[in-house]
């Protein structure tokens, strides 16, 4: 769940062995740091939903570690809010 106004589709690849970003409205395939590189957007949270349960795959989303670490004290300063 992005709060920032984009959600998007993942699908389990057996073939690759690993989950695949699907985003249809943007034609995109296997390209999961579109939006934090290619749109600029400041993630805090990208939650993965299915039967099994949620999971937080923010990692994902941002590209390296600075990014995902950036990602974690945005979190921080919004409950610090």
């Amino acid at each position: 769940l992005d709060t920032t106004d984009h959600v998007w589709c993942e699908y389990w690849s057996s073939s690759l062995n690993r989950w695949v970003h699907v985003d249809a409205c943007e034609a995109s395939w296997d390209e999961p740091h579109l939006y934090s590189e290619g749109w600029g957007k400041k993630l805090r949270h990208v939650i993965a939903f299915s039967m099994d349960g949620v999971v937080d795959v923010t990692r994902r989303y941002v590209k390296g570690q600075q990014k995902y670490t950036e990602a974690l004290q945005r979190r921080a300063a919004d409950v610090s809010e």
